[in-house]
């Protein structure tokens, strides 16, 4: 999981967005209101940024810091899909869901990649297996339950609600409500996860006021669900065609999986929380306008545990061709999982390299405090320039850019952002020949097919 962590360099969009918010937490010292670009940024919960904040502070802005966060959390999952595989069926159960988890290939890549969905990912099932002990006896436990969900909501807010959706539907169906409504401990436990949620989200309104409640609620809660936002379309099978290619070869038992985990629930023999997460995060973003890989990675988990189940159902048959049977596919599709893994396991993207060398580049010149991204196309994202370069980062443009303005779109002519000063400039080497006409250029550095150099006017 952390082999060759920090090798590639952090990508545009949510790699190289969330590390900035992170590092300019530990530049301002403002761990309150999150900021990209010195600007306030309200689009998530703090908890993933000040986790990687707290690591930028104890080992360097770097982006093995900066993805440990996810990698953290996902040794995390791990163990716990193993303490809820050795309660549901014993350790060799658990070993196998590991095993099959380990081996599929989305939750081995966004466990290497900078993003908020597998810390959420760990809070839901420590949820569930909190809520699993309570269910053995212990009603201890709800304070696990409560406190996993509620730093699931200061992770992805409102994506953590699946976890104690799916709990209540599992109370529900084994008639425990009233049993569980009398309970100090629950009630307790409650009041514990809403102290954990409460004071950030108050303060924010306190701070903010409309400007938080529209950009956080509003925009990607509500419009994320409605509408398909910033492109992330799709079919309704959007996510059978995701769990097919991302599971492989594992998803062939997934059918089976599920009809003998219902068989096994209707017999007493498992609970029903883990088909519920399933169906509840499956429906839910399958009828959710906006469709994103990500999403449904909850479910990956939940269908480690449910195959698990039927391994483990055969391997205790107690006959040696079944246990035969057990060990060769298991070893079989794991083989044939890990070269797929492997193949995509670190990816060194040279359009990444170059924007990373030529922004540090960028970070030593004495020039003013910005860097200018020019595309003729207006195509070039500066996510990754912002956190390279220690810079404001505009965007230039030789004609129509094709984009609304946005937070992350922000495309200006060119001719209206360079003087008679030499400024610093990225792009690539083909758009150097046309700019020669009316600006000069001096190039200071190139990288694969970028270049950096200081522009001013003729």
């Amino acid at each position: 999981m952390f082999y060759r962590l920090g090798d590639p360099a952090l990508k545009n969009w949510d790699e190289a967005i969330y590390a900035e918010v992170a590092k300019e937490i530990v530049q301002s010292g403002d761990w309150l209101t999150l900021h990209w670009q010195h600007t306030d940024w309200f689009e998530k919960p703090p908890l993933t940024f000040w986790v990687m904040a707290g690591l930028f502070h104890l080992f360097g802005v770097t982006e093995f810091s900066a993805r440990a966060v996810s990698t953290l959390a996902g040794v995390g999952v791990v163990a716990v899909i193993y303490g809820i595989g050795k309660l549901q069926r014993g350790p060799a159960c658990g070993l196998i869901a590991a095993l099959i988890l380990l081996t599929t290939f989305q939750f081995v890549q966004m466990s290497r990649l900078v993003n908020t969905d597998v810390l959420l990912l760990f809070f839901i099932y420590l949820a569930i297996y909190g809520y699993l002990r309570v269910r053995n006896g212990d009603r201890r436990w709800w304070y696990v339950v409560s406190v996993s969900c509620a730093l699931g909501f200061m992770v992805k807010s409102f994506a953590s609600l699946f976890a104690p959706a799916a709990i209540a539907f599992a109370l529900i169906a084994d008639r425990q409500v009233n049993e569980i409504l009398r309970a100090n401990h629950f009630w307790f436990s409650i009041l514990v996860g809403l102290g954990v949620i409460v004071p950030w989200h108050a303060t924010m309104i306190y701070l903010h006021g409309s400007a938080f409640v529209n950009e956080y609620f509003y925009y990607h809660v509500w419009s994320r669900t409605t509408t398909a936002l910033e492109g992330h379309s799709g079919p309704y099978w959007f996510y059978f065609r995701e769990i097919w290619e991302k599971t492989h070869p594992w998803w062939t038992i997934a059918p089976v999986a599920v009809v003998f985990h219902v068989w096994q629930i209707k017999r007493d023999r498992f609970p029903v929380v883990l088909l519920a997460l399933i169906v509840f995060v499956f429906a839910f973003y399958t009828a959710a306008e906006t469709k994103s890989t990500s999403y449904i990675l909850p479910v990956y988990p939940a269908l480690a545990l449910l195959i698990s189940g039927v391994f483990t159902w055969l391997w205790d048959r107690h006959r040696l061709v079944l246990r035969v049977t057990v060990i060769l596919v298991c070893a079989g599709f794991a083989y044939t999982a890990v070269g797929k893994i492997k193949s995509y396991y670190v990816r060194i993207e040279e359009p990444d390299e170059g924007v990373k060398e030529l922004a540090r580049l960028a970070a030593a010149q004495d020039l003013p405090n910005e860097l200018i991204v020019y595309s003729r196309a207006g195509q070039f994202d500066s996510q990754a320039a912002v956190f390279y370069s220690n810079k404001r980062v505009l965007q230039a443009t030789g004609g129509n850019s094709g984009y609304s303005t946005t937070l992350y779109h922000n495309y200006q002519p060119l001719a209206d952002i360079i003087g008679e000063q030499p400024s610093g400039i990225m792009l690539v080497k083909d758009d150097v020949a046309p700019l020669l006409g009316d600006y000069t250029i001096e190039i200071v550095g190139q990288s694969h097919n970028l270049v950096y150099a200081k522009i001013s006017n003729k």
